[in-house]
């Protein structure tokens, strides 16, 4: 009987490794994208994808607050009294 060994479960460990691969900049990214779409683990596949969600909300976040406050953002620190030269 072969055992199959695609639906091992990733350890406490390996989470705290993956989320650390996947903190790096551009590496971390590629990365989440390639495990992402690979068919080897589930359980890795689904952390990855999880990841690459929670990095579509932090976008959408950050374009929404510089849509908001971005635009503002001169008025806001001459009210704070910091000037600024470009």
């Amino acid at each position: 009987m072969q055992e199959n060994n695609d639906n091992r479960l990733i350890t406490p460990w390996g989470y705290i490794g993956y989320g650390l691969l996947f903190a790096i900049p551009l590496v971390g990214l590629i990365c989440a994208i390639v495990f992402a779409f690979s068919h080897e683990y589930p359980c890795r596949r689904n952390y990855a994808r999880a990841v690459l969600i929670g990095y579509v909300f932090a976008l959408i976040a950050a374009l929404i607050m510089l849509s908001v406050y971005g635009f503002n953002l001169d008025r806001m620190l001459k009210a704070y009294g910091y000037y600024y030269r470009w």
